[in-house]
């Protein structure tokens, strides 16, 4: 928080002429900085989703923290998220899941646009993936969305699944853990989980899951490109 103001301040004061395509997620071509020790890098771990951040001084500043802080004065730029992931009323469990239609593909051609959606997704599909059944049109990745807690590494593990039919695919992002060390691995839905700072990384939660199944779904719906 003791970021959002003057960041805030920047942005707003500097949105370049050229940015990225409209409806897309945001990168590193929206924004200009005026001050020096600013800057904007895409950021790739082991079998985590790439999430684009600010790197100030040092210290690394999720460019969605900051668009919490301007939402109210700009609803248009950035939606309030979740304050928490989407819940299964049946079972309780933090559960993301949706059957999409995309109609006149074949099931063959959604499965390699998922599968390469995943070696994009993930630094290694080799390293996350632990079920490939094209003949069920059937993927499963684990994998992980890499935070900060109290200053330390942490991590989110999860589990995607997503299956194919002609016309259509579904998927089930679930079985978030929060991970800290070698010792704490907490299922996210116990209470206790992620103490103290509990709705802080749920809502972190939510951000990464939300953009991260958009990304799929718009690569879902893309052809691939052809050369």
């Amino acid at each position: 928080m003791l970021f959002a103001v003057p960041v805030a301040v920047i942005v707003l004061a500097t949105f370049p002429a050229a940015a990225s395509e409209p409806g897309q997620p945001l990168d590193c071509s929206d924004w200009v900085f005026s001050e020096p020790g600013f800057s904007c890098s895409p950021v790739v771990a082991r079998g985590r989703y790439a999430l684009t951040q600010f790197r100030m001084k040092g210290e690394a500043v999720n460019r969605r923290a900051v668009l919490f802080s301007i939402a109210l004065s700009l609803p248009a730029l950035a939606a309030e998220p979740a304050n928490e992931p989407s819940r299964d009323p049946a079972t309780g469990k933090f559960t993301y899941q949706e059957v999409v239609t995309v109609e006149g593909v074949p099931a063959a051609e959604l499965y390699s646009r998922a599968r390469a959606w995943g070696a994009k997704a993930y630094r290694s599909m080799k390293e996350v993936e632990q079920l490939d059944d094209k003949d069920a049109g059937r993927t499963i990745l684990k994998g992980n969305f890499e935070t900060t807690y109290f200053m330390n590494p942490a991590w989110l593990n999860h589990t995607l699944t997503i299956e194919v039919k002609d016309g259509r695919f579904r998927y089930e992002m679930r079985d978030f853990v929060f991970v800290v060390g070698a010792t704490r691995h907490e299922p996210l839905e116990g209470k206790n989980a992620a103490r103290p700072g509990r709705k802080t990384i749920l809502k972190r939660t939510a951000i990464f899951a939300e953009e991260m199944i958009g990304s799929l779904k718009a690569a879902m719906a893309k052809p691939a490109e052809k050369w």
